[in-house]
């Protein structure tokens, strides 16, 4: 079983941490619609996370609001759809190849004509 067949049948991705770059597995889980929550001011979540819309950014040394995220999005079945959707579309729109190769495409054209 590859991680995307693990991810589909996922609920919710979790990923508390204190030192964290640019987490792959964050962006495998939003490339299945599924809901990522992880931690605020570590590596580049907040850089690209817009909080309650495409994932959740919680503190990393709060247990409470950790577990208070949780049971919000197992409860509210829409509302975790919605961050799944989202998240998938955030995935699809900042991350594909096609897109991040054409933002250094245009890096590149920039940087040579100065």
């Amino acid at each position: 079983m590859d991680i995307h067949e693990l991810l589909n049948f996922s609920t919710i991705f979790l990923l508390p941490s204190f030192l964290e770059l640019h987490s792959i597995a964050i962006l495998e889980a939003l490339s299945c619609a599924v809901p990522v929550v992880a931690s605020d001011g570590v590596g580049c979540n907040s850089e690209f996370f817009t909080n309650d819309k495409d994932g959740l950014l919680l503190d990393p040394f709060s247990k409470q609001g950790w577990a208070e995220a949780l049971i919000h999005l197992l409860k509210e079945e829409e509302f975790r759809r919605l961050i799944g959707q989202n998240g998938a579309a955030l995935c699809r729109s900042q991350f594909n190849i096609q897109a991040v190769a054409k933002k250094f495409e245009r890096l590149y054209e920039e940087l040579g004509t100065r």
